[in-house]
């Protein structure tokens, strides 16, 4: 079996936003709360939520191309 994440598994926090300390384990809310994305650090006792907002548009470079790549001179 591969260690490569599967498509539908989520990218999990590699450590917390507030101390940066790696002790990070799912957090639930409530018992109605599915949980998802919600997390908690066992270091400085915070829990916090990962969300995603939206996809940002690469930028227009100075030549007018999106492409990424810049021609060798």
């Amino acid at each position: 079996m591969s260690d490569a994440p599967r498509k539908h598994e989520r990218a999990f926090p590699n450590s917390c936003p507030y101390c940066g300390d790696d002790n990070l384990w799912p957090h639930q809310s409530s018992e109605d709360s599915p949980g998802f994305g919600e997390w908690e650090c066992r270091s400085c006792l915070r829990a916090f939520k990962v969300n995603m907002i939206g996809q940002l548009r690469p930028p227009a470079s100075a030549h007018g191309s999106t492409s990424g790549t810049e021609s060798s001179r």
